[in-house]
C-alpha cells in the first residue's frame, strides 16, 4: 500500500476514535452514534487566532482585505494530513503550533442558540427561545420568520465574539412534515414543502445571515436535511442505514422545493445532506457530484 495513504488512515484514526465505537453496531436498526465527549463538547474560549503578534499575524489568513475563501485557502494549506483530518470534527482542537485556537463547528440555532458556552450566570447565560418553528410558520408571516433568525445571528454573534459559539449554524430544518412518526415534525415549518416551507427557508436563511448575500455575513446558515429525510428509527429500520425510492415527481415537488429556495434564492452558504440513501446512492454523494 502506498506511504501516502498509510499516512492518511493514520491522520483519520483520532477523529474515528473519538466516536468511541468499542463494539459492533449496526446502523440499519441504530439511529444514533456513539459519540465520545470531545466530539459533543461545547467550547468557552477561543475561535479566533491572535492577527496582532500571533504565528499567523503576518500571514494571508490574517490580512482583512482578501476574501473569506482566499484567506482560508491558506489557512488549510499550511496544516499537516493530521492536522486536517483532526479539525473536521464537531468540536476541532485547532492548531496550536499555527497560534490556531479550537473551533466549534457543531452549532444549533433551530429557534434560539443551543450548544452555546453558557456561563452559570451573568451576560452569558441566557439567550432568547423562540417557539418550535412549527407554531411560528402558523403565523403565516414571513417578516417575523426573518425578524426570529435576525435576532437568534445578532445574539450568536455576541456569543461567538466570546468564544462561546462557532460561526456556523445547522438551522433551519426545512424537510416536510410528512408524518408524525418521524418525531421531529416541530423541527420544520410544516407540510407545504412548496410554498411554506420555500418562504420560510428564504425568510429564516436571510435573517440568519442577514441579507442575500451580505458583504458581511452574520452566521453561514446550514439548512438541513438535503433529502428524502423524515424518519428516526421505525420498524427496526434506522435514518444511518435507511435506501428510500422517490420518484422524480415527488424529489422534484415535494422534497427539495425548499432546499432550492434555501440555496438558490436565500444563498445559503452551506448544506447538511441527510443520512439516508435516495434510489440506492447515499445523499452526501450525490451532493458532492453538485
Amino acid at each position: 500500500m502506498p506511504a501516502y495513504i498509510l499516512a492518511a488512515i493514520a491522520a483519520l484514526v483520532p477523529g474515528i476514535a473519538a466516536q468511541a465505537q468499542t463494539s459492533y453496531v449496526d446502523y440499519l436498526v441504530q439511529p444514533q452514534p456513539s459519540l465520545d465527549q470531545r466530539t459533543v463538547a461545547t467550547i468557552t474560549d477561543g475561535f479566533f487566532p491572535d492577527c496582532v503578534s500571533g504565528p499567523l499575524s503576518k500571514t494571508v489568513v490574517c490580512n482583512s482585505s482578501l476574501s473569506a475563501l482566499e484567506r482560508a485557502t491558506a489557512l488549510v494549506s499550511m496544516f499537516t494530513l493530521e492536522e486536517l483530518a483532526n479539525n473536521t470534527d464537531n468540536t476541532s482542537p485547532g492548531v496550536p503550533r499555527l497560534g490556531l485556537p479550537p473551533y466549534q463547528i457543531w452549532n444549533e440555532a433551530l429557534h434560539g442558540l443551543d450548544r452555546a458556552g453558557f456561563a452559570d450566570n451573568g451576560s452569558y447565560s441566557w439567550a432568547t427561545s423562540f417557539p418550535m418553528p412549527i407554531l411560528s410558520m402558523a403565523s403565516m408571516n414571513a417578516s417575523l420568520i426573518n425578524q426570529i433568525g435576525s435576532i437568534i445571528s445578532t445574539q450568536g454573534r455576541a456569543y461567538s465574539n466570546v468564544g462561546r459559539y462557532g460561526l456556523d449554524v445547522y438551522a433551519p430544518n426545512i424537510n416536510g412534515f410528512r408524518s408524525p412518526i418521524w418525531g421531529r415534525g416541530q423541527e420544520t415549518p410544516g407540510e407545504d414543502a412548496f410554498f411554506l416551507s420555500s418562504v420560510y427557508a428564504f425568510e429564516y436563511i436571510t435573517g440568519i445571515q442577514g441579507g442575500v448575500n451580505p458583504e458581511t455575513i452574520k452566521l453561514v446558515s446550514v439548512p438541513k436535511h438535503f433529502a428524502g429525510y423524515d424518519l428516526e428509527n421505525w420498524a427496526n429500520r434506522s435514518r444511518l442505514g435507511l435506501d428510500v425510492n422517490i420518484t422524480q415527481q415527488d424529489l422534484a415537488g415535494y422534497f427539495t422545493p425548499q432546499f432550492k429556495a434555501a440555496i438558490q434564492y436565500a444563498k445559503a452558504k452551506s448544506i447538511m445532506c441527510s443520512y439516508n440513501a435516495v434510489s440506492t446512492l447515499p445523499v452526501v454523494n450525490a451532493l458532492r457530484s453538485c
